[in-house]
């Protein structure tokens, strides 16, 4: 079934499909859609393919005055008027920072390549730049991240000045090898979220999968250290060949051996991006378990995404250990520019003179494999993060 893309000036993102029956809108990042037959079954499919007349532009407005999510809809357009708008929709909701590539584990799958072996690592200077300059484009949620956060000398000073700054959502991301009494101690004051991966309840399995013997033992030590003076605490399980079929009795295990709530436990399959790049990919989860745990999405306390709106679409960036900028921390193909060079503003202006991307088939199926979130595939597409050459239009991606 053809699929085209339609950008609202709200920020959303429409998948259009025509069926045999009609025509069905949906909008990306929510349940919302909705099928149209006839004469606005007609207008619609007008809008995606970019050739609208008058009487069809009536029938749009028609559409968004008696369905609330498709306000807008008369004005939307087969492409943004810029790159820039496409990357943040209404504004940035999400800015993740790699304060460091380097990690005391070495994960089969790790989307950054990151090890010991590894050595960037960013200065507090541009990390609080980078915080001060995603705040005036909108953010208001922060992922500190790596490698591994907790190597980097100035992580209770970085997540200081987020809480300085207001930032609504501040998370740490890290394995909890090096999560001591003295470093909660510091950050207490500020009380960041603290998100945890733990890939089996099985020691060994575990284990394996870090390259780090004994990394269970810690891990799980440094979740039940962070929950007892009360931090939020949440739990990623990713899936991969080794520990497919581990994620109910892994669940299970945390719950009872942690005391922790079911939502505060995810499941995502491992991404084909770095060293994941190579692993057998797992495209659907059991019903039952489909809850994901992508670091892309970061609830709040009340286990709401801290990116996501009713009505809005608020986009990501991603601020490398090398200071470059990426759309998303798995789009790692083509990076937009460099902190070191240029504000975050200063990047997204300049993709407004960036044409978009064509998608081939084969490309889009990468896309797919290396990210969950479908408004974070649909802008590689646009971003050329999985291709080499930039042309004048967009190829839609058929299905």
């Amino acid at each position: 079934m053809p699929k085209h893309h339609v950008f609202l000036p709200s920020g959303q993102i429409l998948i259009i499909e025509n069926g045999s029956d009609g025509v069905r809108c949906r909008r990306v990042g929510s349940k919302n859609q909705a099928d149209f037959t006839g004469v606005f079954a007609q207008a619609v499919d007008a809008l995606a393919k970019g050739k609208v007349t008058q009487q069809q532009a009536q029938r749009l407005a028609t559409i968004e005055k008696s369905t609330s999510w498709l306000k807008g809809l008369s004005a939307g357009t087969q492409l943004p008027a810029s790159l820039g708008k496409a990357l943040l929709g209404s504004r940035l909701g999400l800015l993740f920072i790699e304060l460091t590539n380097r990690c005391n584990e070495k994960c089969l799958h790790c989307y950054a390549e990151s090890g010991p072996e590894r050595t960037s690592i960013l200065a507090c200077e541009d990390i609080q730049r980078a915080l001060v300059e995603a705040k005036e484009l909108g953010a208001d949620a922060v992922q500190f991240t790596g490698g591994d956060p907790l190597l980097h000398p100035d992580l209770a000073k970085a997540v200081e000045t987020a809480h300085t700054l207001a930032y609504e959502n501040v998370e740490i991301y890290t394995n909890g090898l090096l999560l001591t009494r003295k470093l909660l101690d510091q950050i207490t004051p500020f009380m960041p979220s603290l998100a945890f991966s733990v890939y089996s309840h099985d020691a060994s399995c575990h284990d394996k999968i870090t390259g780090v013997k004994g990394s269970h033992r810690k891990t799980l030590a440094a979740i039940a250290r962070a929950i007892q003076p009360g931090f939020y605490v949440r739990i990623g399980i990713i899936l991969m060949q080794e520990n497919l079929g581990h994620e109910r009795k892994t669940v299970s295990f945390l719950m009872d051996h942690l005391d922790l709530p079911r939502d505060r436990i995810g499941v995502d399959v491992a991404h084909q991006t770095g060293r994941g790049m190579f692993m057998d990919y797992q495209p659907d989860l059991p019903p039952t378990e489909n809850t994901h745990a992508d670091a892309t999405e970061i609830p709040d306390r009340a286990g709401n995404s801290a990116t996501k709106s009713n009505e809005l679409r608020q986009g990501k960036l991603c601020v490398s250990a090398d200071g470059d900028v990426f759309p998303c921390i798995f789009s790692r193909g083509s990076p937009l520019g460099s902190i070191h060079r240029n504000s975050l503003q200063e990047i997204i202006t300049k993709l407004d003179h960036r044409l978009p991307a064509a998608t081939r088939p084969g490309q889009w199926r990468q896309i797919q494999q290396a990210m969950t979130c479908e408004d974070c595939q649909i802008i590689a597409g646009l971003m050329g993060c999985y291709g080499e050459n930039h042309v004048d239009t967009c190829e839609t991606a058929q299905s």
